[in-house]
Order: C-alpha cells, then structure tokens, then sequence
C-alpha cells in the first residue's frame, strides 16, 4: 500500500511520466509533475489508511473488550469524535486569536504610520516658519 504504482495512478485517474529520452526541460518539468503527483496519492493514501485505523479502533470487538477490562473510556482513544471535537474547537479558537493578534498589530502600525506622518508634517511646518 506505500507502493506508488503506474497500475494503481492509472486505476485512480493519475499518470507518472516516463521521463526517458525527453530534452532536459521537458525531462524537469514531467519530473516535478511526477512529484506532484506522487504526493497527491501519498496525501490520498495516507487519509485512507487513517480511515481504516479509526474505523478498527471504533468498531473491533477486541479493542472495545480490552478498554473495557483495562477500566478505560472510549472517549480518551484517538479517533474518537469527541476529541476530535475538542481538537477541532482548540484550533478554531487559536485561529481566531491568531487573527486577533494580526488585527491588533495591523491597527498598531497604522498608528505608529499616522503619528509618523503628524510628526513629520509638524516638523515640515516647523521649517517653513523658521525659514520666513
């Protein structure tokens, strides 16, 4: 299943390109295409298998009686929808401080910009008096 395979990118609507006998422009860009699309299918793959991970971790008879004798929640396991929720929740609320954040200083430099420019006029008005 790691196997990036002509056969299974062919299955799946994707194509490596032979590079052989190409000049070295054309040998370069089918070379980065072929990377692209590589990482789209390990991307792709990867998803999959986590897939499957949590739906054994959901759904195995075995794990679920050894959490059970272990004396363990369901809820502490990964893959589990409720931490899947809480991570989720964390995120947004770190992105929305982020965000935060970046407002604030953007407000900050539009200030020290504004005073910049007052003190600058000040100074130029200063001059026109002083040369009059």
């Amino acid at each position: 299943w790691r196997d990036c395979s002509p056969k299974w990118l062919r299955r799946n609507g994707l194509e490596l390109h032979d590079v052989s006998g190409m000049s070295r422009d054309m040998r370069r860009q089918c070379q980065k295409e072929n990377v692209k699309t590589r990482q789209r299918y390990e991307v792709h793959e990867r998803l999959r298998i986590s897939s499957l991970v949590d739906l054994a971790w959901r759904l195995d008879p075995r794990l679920l009686e050894y959490h059970r004798a272990a004396g363990r929640r369901w809820a502490q396991e990964p893959g589990d929808s409720e931490s899947r929720a809480r991570a989720q929740a964390e995120r947004r609320r770190a992105g929305r401080e982020e965000a935060r954040r970046r407002e604030r200083e953007r407000e900050e430099e539009a200030l020290r910009a504004k005073i910049r420019d007052e003190v600058r006029r000040q100074l130029r008005e200063e001059l026109r008096q002083e040369t009059r």
